[in-house]
């Protein structure tokens, strides 16, 4: 084509105020050394990033949920570095269903459940009553996909706190159910068990109440016979000798005699103390509730203490109030001489999910 040809096209691309058109095309890129990108199209959605006098680069989004991060050099869309967000809740009485969350990428979910604690005896002034176990603790972490839709459960209550003479009242079992664990029947539950009501006598020492384990409650009291841990336990000792016996591990410590203070657990509940004229302090726990104190004629003593569970309720010696309530959840009342004794800490279930 001639000179003048290209020229008089040229002009046609020019607007009336002598400034070329570039929408009505224009041959090959503008390189960037010259103020274009260099490239003769540009992906869509895609992050421009400089490069120099050479064509600029493009970054892609990447998966959903990528961000721009730079490594000290560049930038590339990366995923972000989510920190897990826990979600818990706490349930502390009746029984019913809890729904599994429907939103949320939720993959794990820790069950961690108390039971109840036994209330303290009740005798008449001058006479020794003992204090009740306290309730046990169990937990699981497992996988959410675990859990049916909704699961059932029901919270233990404290044992009832005894107005007239008596042994005290057995804290209520405390459970979760867990439908799809794999490997077990169906209506797999998690469940720690109550602990074991204080016990008292006419005349002489008594015993107090065993703490629950996780595999069966405490038992009560009898007289001078202590109240057994609940299951399981390591003991190889005859029963008449176990006053204020620790089970250790998930077992309740077993209830405390005249002389002995009640037995310490880690996870299960810790032993009501004895009594005769002087009384003895409820058994520790870590986890799990711990045992409530005794009273005697002349002396009452505190309950013991736990961790993560509820503190035993003191005794209260020779008077017509009301001995201290084991704490929630699941600590064993107190015992009283002639007045009400404490009631046992209700149970309790943390959910944690994540």
């Amino acid at each position: 084509m001639t000179q003048a040809f290209n020229l008089s096209q040229l002009a046609n691309k020019v607007n009336s105020s002598g400034q070329l058109d570039a929408s009505t095309g224009l041959v090959n890129a503008t390189p960037a050394s010259n103020g274009g990108t260099g490239r003769t199209t540009l992906t869509a959605n895609n992050v421009l990033l400089g490069n120099g006098t050479s064509q600029v680069q493009l970054v892609a989004p990447g998966t959903s949920g990528n961000v721009l991060t730079s490594n000290g050099t560049t930038w590339q869309s990366t995923a972000i570095n989510v920190v897990p967000i826990i979600q818990t809740q706490t349930i502390s009485s009746g029984s019913g269903t809890w729904s599994k969350p429907t939103t949320g990428n939720y993959q794990w979910i820790k069950i961690e459940v108390w039971a109840g604690g036994g209330s303290g005896a009740r005798n008449a002034a001058a006479a020794s009553s003992c204090g009740g176990g306290g309730g046990a603790y169990n937990t699981i972490t497992i996988p959410l996909s675990y859990l049916a839709a909704s699961e059932n459960y029901t919270v233990g209550g404290g044992g009832a706190a005894r107005t007239t003479t008596g042994i005290g009242n057995v804290g209520g079992d405390t459970s979760f159910s867990i439908t799809n664990l794999p490997s077990k029947p169906s209506g797999t539950q998690i469940i720690a068990y109550g602990g074991g009501g204080g016990g008292f006598i006419a005349s002489g020492g008594s015993a107090g109440g065993g703490g629950g384990g996780i595999l069966s409650a405490g038992g009560n009291g009898a007289g001078s016979t202590p109240g057994l841990g609940g299951q399981p336990t390591y003991d190889f000792t005859p029963a008449a000798a176990l006053a204020g016996f620790g089970n250790g591990g998930f077992g309740g410590g077993n209830g405390g005699n005249s002389a002995d203070k009640g037995g310490s657990s880690y996870a299960g509940g810790g032993g009501g103390g004895g009594a005769s004229s002087t009384a003895t302090v409820g058994g520790n726990s870590v986890f799990g509730g711990a045992g409530g104190g005794g009273a005697g004629a002349t002396s009452a003593s505190a309950g013991g203490t736990s961790t993560f569970g509820g503190n035993g309720g003191a005794g209260l010696s020779n008077s017509t109030g009301t001995a201290t309530s084991g704490s929630v959840p699941g600590g064993g009342g107190g015992a009283s001489e002639g007045g009400t004794s404490g009631a046992g800490g209700a149970g309790q279930i943390v959910l944690s999910w994540w």
